[in-house]
Formats: C-alpha cells, structure tokens, sequence
C-alpha cells in the first residue's frame, strides 16, 4: 500500500525529521486511518507512539494542526480533505492535541522559571 511506503521514506530519513517530514509522516498514517477502520481508531494512538518514539516532535505535530485548522477555511477542499477533517476533530484526537498543547505550555514556563533563576 502506497502509505506504508511513503511512511517508511520518511522514517529512514538520516536524523531527526525535520518539519515537513513528520507532516508526511502524520499525512501517511492519516491516509492509512481513512482507508482502514481499524487504523481509524487507532489514529490518536499511532500519532503517541510516534511522538513517545521521537519520530514526531511538538513542534512537527503543532504544525500539522495549524495546517488542520487552516485548511477549514479551505473553501475547495475535495473529499479526503473533508474526511481528514473529520479525523481531526475526533474527540480522541482533540485530546491529544490539547495535551501536546498544554505540554508545549509547561515547558515554555519551566523555560521562563530557569530564565528568571539565572537572572538572580
């Protein structure tokens, strides 16, 4: 299948993924989610295996939800568009992206506290 593939060009890539390889990641797993009911359930899972295995980072999996949202004001969107957005807005992996957002939050504030500390 053409997203076992394309998931795969991804990981083997030498070092950590840089942006634009972990949205290819996310987008693989998205279109093997879409394609497959099991996987469908398991998206929000797979996205936290990926992100407690290192291969997704914050700020690559925060990109992919800004490109999310933006793509709601798509006005021509066609249909694995429609159903990604669907994806996203599942209650599990709204919960998920709340937590990498609080998460991003606390360690902007640990930084902020360690800033101030060294300050004095």
């Amino acid at each position: 299948d053409a997203w076992g593939h394309r998931l795969v060009n991804a990981l083997i890539q030498e070092g950590h993924p840089e942006a634009s390889e972990e949205l290819q990641i996310i987008r693989a797993v998205e279109d093997a989610a879409l394609s497959n009911a099991s996987l469908y359930q398991l998206f929000r899972f797979i996205l936290q295996i990926c992100y407690d295995s290192e291969l997704l980072t914050e700020d690559g999996i925060l990109q992919w939800v800004e490109d999310s949202q933006d793509d709601e004001d798509d006005e021509e969107e066609n249909e694995r568009d429609t159903r990604r957005k669907v994806l996203f807005n599942e209650p599990s992996v709204q919960e998920f992206v709340k937590w990498i957002k609080d998460s991003e939050e606390d360690e902007d504030d640990e930084e902020e506290e360690e800033e101030e500390d060294d300050d004095e």
